[in-house]
Formats: C-alpha cells, structure tokens, sequence
C-alpha cells in the first residue's frame, strides 16, 4: 500500500480493563498493515497507573493521549478524543478487543470501493481468549437501514467512519447506553451510507465489567 496514504485516527477509552487486555488491544494497533495512523487514547481513570505508564513506553511516533481528571464516562470521552483527531477517517477501538493486522486496511478498501461513509467489520466473540462464536452482520447498505428499525447490526469497535461524519453530527449525544446505535440511527437519517465486510478483521471481548454488559437493561430500554 502506498504510504503516502491518508492519515487514519484510531480513538481509544481506557477505563479498568485489565493491563494484558490494554495491551493486546493497544499493540494490535500499533501492528496493523496500514503504516499511516495515530492513536488517540483517552484515560478516563487517573488511579490506573499501569495503563498510563504503558502508552507512555510505546513504540510508535504518532501517539496522543489524555488522562481524565476524574471518570467521565464512555462518552465524554470518546467525545474528546474526536477534537484531538487529524485523520481523515476516524477508527473505533475498545481496550479489552483486539484487531487482526488487516483490519484498517480491509476497511478502508471496502469503505472506498463501495462509497460507504460508515463500515463494520464481521468478528469474533471471546471469553477467556477463546473465540467462543463468529458473528457477520448484514453487509448491504439498504438491509442495514431496515435492520437499525430494531436492533444495532455494526458492532461499536469495529467502526472506520469518514471524519466528515462524526464533525456533521457533532459526535456522539450524552446517553447513558447505546450512543453508539443512536448514532448509527442520526447517521442514516442524514443519508450517509453504512456496510459491513463479511471479512472477519476484529475480536469482541465478552467483558463481564464491560458498559454493554452492566448497562444490558437500560440498554434496551433505550
């Protein structure tokens, strides 16, 4: 691939995921295929010390990050992390995931072949570091809209969206869950265009301490 590609910013919460997730997660970003991309990590928890020194120590030029003075939640945060970005697509990543080394490079090719303004990815479910099910979420754009009716079908973490996107719609609202399906929902009714690779680029940690699990209630309430 040709190097003088478009910069791609990869944003990233940190809350009390353990330390060896963190780093999974963070090294598997720093490894990706793609060679142009900056990593925008948020720390929303100043006590955790062994997170903070790690992105510290890492080995890779285009990194920022922030600690938080105090926990301001998912949201807040991922919100920051948007006005530190200089890429021209904007990645997803969680702390306790993990992201083959094609991902963005897939994604990227099948966001531009098929003029998509939002891609997902087809993935992996793992508990306790083995892949317990496989999921691929429907790939056409109209099929998704008819989908996001009932139920979110572009798993949050495997996000690479146009940066355009989230400047239109200023970002993720102040929800307490499902931010991530409320934007999808504002982002088709501005007419922007979502797919899924059938290519399975990500892994989805089953996080028993994790905001989809603690919040599942309220969830769907929302």
């Amino acid at each position: 691939m040709d190097i003088n590609c478009d910069l791609i910013s990869v944003i990233m919460s940190v809350y009390k995921e353990q330390i060896q997730w963190i780093k999974k997660a963070l090294n598997s970003i720093i490894n990706q295929s793609y060679p142009n991309i900056e990593l925008i990590v948020i720390i929303d928890n100043p006590d955790n010390q062994e997170a903070i020194e790690f992105i510290k120590q890492l080995n890779m030029v285009n990194v920022k990050f922030m600690v938080n003075d105090e926990n301001i939640g998912l949201v807040n945060s991922l919100n920051k992390a948007l006005k530190m970005c200089s890429g021209k697509y904007i990645a997803r990543m969680d702390a306790d995931d993990y992201s083959y080394p094609k991902r963005i490079e897939e994604e990227l090719l099948f966001l531009k072949n098929n003029r998509f303004d939002i891609v997902g990815s087809a993935y992996e479910i793992i508990e306790n570091d083995n892949i317990i099910e496989t999921r691929v979420n429907p790939k056409n754009s109209n099929y998704i809209r008819k989908i996001l009716k009932y139920k979110n079908c572009m798993v949050h973490p495997s996000w690479l969206v146009k940066s355009e996107v989230y400047k239109d719609l200023k970002g993720y609202r102040n929800i307490d869950a499902c931010e991530d399906f409320d934007f999808l929902i504002r982002a088709v009714l501005k007419g922007y265009r979502l797919g899924n690779t059938n290519k399975v680029l990500f892994q989805y940690r089953m996080n028993k301490e994790s905001i989809s699990h603690l919040k599942s209630m309220k969830q769907e309430l929302t």
